[in-house]
Protein backbone atom coordinates (compact mmCIF):
# COMPACT_ATOMS: atom_id res chain seq x y z
CA UNK A 1 0.00 0.00 0.00
CA UNK A 2 2.77 2.47 0.46
CA UNK A 3 4.56 1.94 -2.37
CA UNK A 4 1.31 2.23 -4.39
CA UNK A 5 0.47 5.82 -2.67
CA UNK A 6 4.62 6.83 -3.14
CA UNK A 7 3.96 6.14 -6.73
CA UNK A 8 0.89 7.56 -7.42
CA UNK A 9 1.10 10.59 -5.54
CA UNK A 10 5.06 11.60 -6.37
CA UNK A 11 4.75 15.07 -8.60
CA UNK A 12 4.90 14.42 -11.84
CA UNK A 13 6.24 17.56 -13.13
CA UNK A 14 9.29 17.37 -10.58
CA UNK A 15 10.23 14.08 -12.16
CA UNK A 16 13.41 12.53 -10.53
CA UNK A 17 16.45 13.10 -13.17
CA UNK A 18 18.98 10.79 -10.81
CA UNK A 19 19.16 8.90 -7.70
CA UNK A 20 19.77 11.77 -5.19
CA UNK A 21 16.48 13.70 -6.69
CA UNK A 22 14.30 10.86 -6.16
CA UNK A 23 15.55 9.91 -2.77
CA UNK A 24 14.69 13.90 -1.92
CA UNK A 25 11.38 13.42 -3.40
CA UNK A 26 10.54 10.17 -1.67
CA UNK A 27 11.46 12.07 1.58
CA UNK A 28 9.49 15.16 0.51
CA UNK A 29 6.66 12.66 -0.05
CA UNK A 30 6.91 11.00 3.86
CA UNK A 31 7.27 14.15 5.35
CA UNK A 32 4.07 14.94 3.92
CA UNK A 33 2.24 11.88 4.77
CA UNK A 34 3.47 12.26 8.68
CA UNK A 35 0.99 15.35 8.75
CA UNK A 36 -1.45 13.55 7.58
CA UNK A 37 -2.36 10.16 9.80
CA UNK A 38 -5.96 10.00 8.76
CA UNK A 39 -4.09 8.41 5.45
CA UNK A 40 -1.19 6.49 6.83
CA UNK A 41 -4.22 4.22 8.99
CA UNK A 42 -5.19 3.51 5.84
CA UNK A 43 -2.15 1.70 5.02
CA UNK A 44 -3.04 -1.10 7.93
CA UNK A 45 -6.89 -1.00 7.28
CA UNK A 46 -8.57 -4.41 5.50
CA UNK A 47 -9.39 -3.31 1.93
CA UNK A 48 -12.71 -1.73 1.20
CA UNK A 49 -16.08 -3.56 2.28
CA UNK A 50 -13.94 -5.98 4.47
CA UNK A 51 -14.83 -5.91 7.79
CA UNK A 52 -12.45 -5.75 10.59
CA UNK A 53 -12.25 -8.82 12.42
CA UNK A 54 -9.31 -10.84 14.41
CA UNK A 55 -9.28 -14.63 13.75
CA UNK A 56 -10.54 -16.95 16.66
CA UNK A 57 -8.02 -19.56 17.98
CA UNK A 58 -10.09 -22.24 19.61
CA UNK A 59 -7.58 -24.59 21.17
CA UNK A 60 -7.86 -28.01 22.28
CA UNK A 61 -11.57 -28.04 19.92
CA UNK A 62 -11.96 -30.57 16.94
CA UNK A 63 -14.21 -30.63 14.09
Amino acid sequence: MVNADLGHNLPRQHLARNQAKLAAETRRFFRRRQRQPHIVRGYFAPPSGTPWTRPVLTLGTTA
